[in-house]
């Protein structure tokens, strides 16, 4: 009887989040009219053709099927495009069309949109609606997917399951998720991306065990969407810093200078020492769980917790610390070697180019840091909903960063939110040199190329408060609200 209530109490939590994901993402996409303004115009093109051909060249013009969507439905919230030229079937007129006609996604493997393409077959069949709509819909399996793993990071760091369950909701109800996953967008598998990252990190930090599967995740992660290099670099950093502080530990010790027990940075489920985090105790297995010296405060947020010494940092983990960005690059140098470039294809001119200097790079530094929760444009367009749902939550997760970084010792909570202030001071700059090299120019980075850092930080946001009985009770009140509200969203 015991294993049959875990067994069911383990699948309700997904279950629970796949039908949030797919009424939020149903709700938007049958209220959507006309086409998103962030570029999913190209990605109708590339969307359309993908069943066809792998990969869009570089200068290739956008097929009849988008142009045609575009002249008929517009763009959002500007209005008709080329009206004149809907249903006509003469789009041969390149001047009507953005970009004088060239596809700009071409940057972009076809990772994203043959999965979706793929994924959208059966819906289109089964609901009857056309491909778009079709293509759309699959954002609801993206976010899905993103919100159980988040789950499942909570879980391992022996978070209640109700409040485990909770927190994704802040996903799910995000303006990220709105331009993300209820239009066709390559920034959906930013999500998914950044939430299996997160949740291979703290499995590897438990386990010391398949490192090789962060690295094969992260070269795939970039070739789905190159500016998933922040989760990356993130979790580069994290790794790094665990091995050299566990090093340093260890010498310590040696000499006598700290005891030989393992350190506690108190009661948010993690240790010092490698920073890794406390399993369950009946989730312990052959001493890949860590002990939890001190016992968790009244109200503390985690279940008791198995006394095994923890897996120490091996030089493996070093190898997979640098191997990760080495993997990560490679994979984008092989496509940006590969991908179609036919010889004299036209640059599409999106009129965003601007010169790049050390002005801009310092611009660059910390565009991330307080824009996780805006989606594509800031809050300001969707009126009192979004701006409910983006500043509570952006001023909780800022509060959560910050306050990581006071935690006595070196935990996880600690070392995913310093890499994260490094990732996003250094990253924004990173990506403008790296976007420059690789297409010929810079311009002004959104916000939204820091999607891929969302899930991981709101796992740290639930860990951090998540150790009071008042602060979960608060956050799943919270979380409730904000999945409501989000119905409202509307952009204007």
């Amino acid at each position: 009887m015991d294993s049959l209530r875990r067994i069911i109490k383990i699948l309700v939590a997904p279950l629970i989040l796949v039908v949030a994901s797919g009424i939020f993402v149903g709700h938007h996409v049958a209220a959507h009219v006309q086409i998103s303004p962030i570029d999913e115009y190209v990605y109708i093109d590339y969307f359309e053709k993908s069943a066809s051909q792998l990969g869009v060249a570089h200068g290739e013009k956008t097929g009849d099927f988008a142009r045609n969507y575009l002249a008929c439905v517009g763009v959002a919230p500007a209005g008709p495009w080329a009206p004149e030229k809907c249903d006509l079937g003469d789009y041969s007129e390149d001047s009507r069309f953005p970009y004088m006609g060239i596809n700009s996604a071409d940057i972009y493997t076809p990772i994203y949109f043959v999965t979706s393409r793929i994924i959208a077959a059966p819906i289109q069949t089964l609901l009857g609606v056309d491909l778009v709509t079709a293509g759309r819909l699959t954002g609801a399996v993206w976010l899905a997917a993103s919100a159980i793993l988040i789950f499942a990071s909570l879980r391992r760091l022996g978070q209640k399951w109700l409040f485990s369950t909770a927190v994704p909701f802040f996903l799910i109800a995000s303006l990220p998720a709105w331009w993300s996953t209820t239009y066709i967008s390559t920034d959906a598998v930013a999500m998914f991306f950044g939430a299996l990252l997160g949740y291979l990190l703290i499995r590897y930090l438990q386990t010391r065990r398949h490192g090789w599967i962060i690295m094969l995740v992260s070269g795939l992660a970039v070739l789905a969407k190159f500016q998933n290099l922040m989760i990356v670099a993130l979790v580069t950093l994290v790794l790094l810093g665990d091995f050299f502080y566990s090093k340093y530990l260890q010498r310590a010790q040696r000499a006598g200078r700290i005891l030989e027990t393992v350190p506690s940075a108190g009661n948010d489920n993690l240790t010092a020492f490698g920073s890794v985090v406390a399993l369950p105790a009946s989730r312990a297995r052959n001493g890949n769980s860590v002990a939890v010296d001190e016992a968790p405060r009244h109200g503390a947020g985690t279940t008791n917790t198995a006394q095994v010494q923890p897996p120490r940092a091996g030089r493996r983990q070093l190898f997979i610390g640098f191997g990760i960005p080495l993997v990560a690059l490679f994979s984008q140098a092989l496509w940006m070697i590969i991908r179609p470039y036919p010889e004299g294809a036209e640059d599409p001119d999106q009129g965003t180019a601007t010169p790049l200097g050390i002005t801009q790079l310092i611009r660059e530094a910390f565009k991330f840091f307080g824009s996780l929760t805006e989606g594509a444009t800031g809050a300001e367009p969707f009126g009192a909903s979004g701006i409910i749902v983006s500043l509570s939550l952006g001023w909780i997760l800022i509060a959560a960063i910050l306050g990581s970084t006071t935690l006595s010792g070196f935990p996880l909570l600690k070392q995913i939110s310093l890499a994260f202030l490094v990732t996003t001071f250094i990253g924004g700059p990173a990506l403008a040199l790296a976007t420059y090299i690789a297409e010929g120019y810079y311009f002004v980075l959104p916000s939204r190329y820091g999607l891929s850092l969302f899930p991981i930080m709101l796992v740290v946001m639930a860990a951090f408060f998540g150790r009071f009985r008042y602060w979960r009770a608060v956050l799943i009140a919270l979380a409730a609200l904000c999945f409501i509200v989000s119905f409202a969203f509307s952009f204007h």
